[in-house]
């Protein structure tokens, strides 16, 4: 007994119907998978555009992220916002570490290149 008359139908109908929706989940995953390639790639160029830059800057927010759970390993995300001389505001992904050892309120230098940033060298308060 072949599956098309199981279904009660011709084999044809239905083998032309799921190889479309194979082939339409098929071409969905490669289009997610190029699209975040050309992103990527996009993100790294306007960053490199954008040069080193380095400017004082206050911690003005912290923040974190957790995602997962249940039967999967939750992974946390820290952020930090920093305000900039000129009040404009940048929120970055930083190590734990760095997250960890900063509070909200501390001063000192932030190096960013566009969006990726690079470090922040607080300034101590003696």
């Amino acid at each position: 007994m072949d599956v098309g008359s199981f279904f009660g139908g011709d084999p044809l109908w239905f083998t032309i119907p799921f190889f479309l929706i194979i082939l339409l989940i098929f071409a969905v995953v490669i289009f997610v998978i190029v699209w975040a390639i050309v992103k990527s790639a996009r993100e790294k160029r306007n960053n490199e555009a954008a040069g080193h830059s380095a400017t004082a800057a206050r911690v003005f927010g912290k923040r974190e992220e957790m995602r997962g759970g249940g039967e999967t390993r939750i992974r946390t995300t820290y952020y930090l916002t920093f305000e900039l001389e000129g009040g404009e505001r940048k929120e970055f992904e930083v190590p734990s570490e760095l997250y960890g050892l900063t509070a909200e309120g501390d001063t000192g230098t932030l190096r960013f290149m566009g969006t990726k940033f690079e470090g922040f060298d607080r300034h101590r308060n003696l």
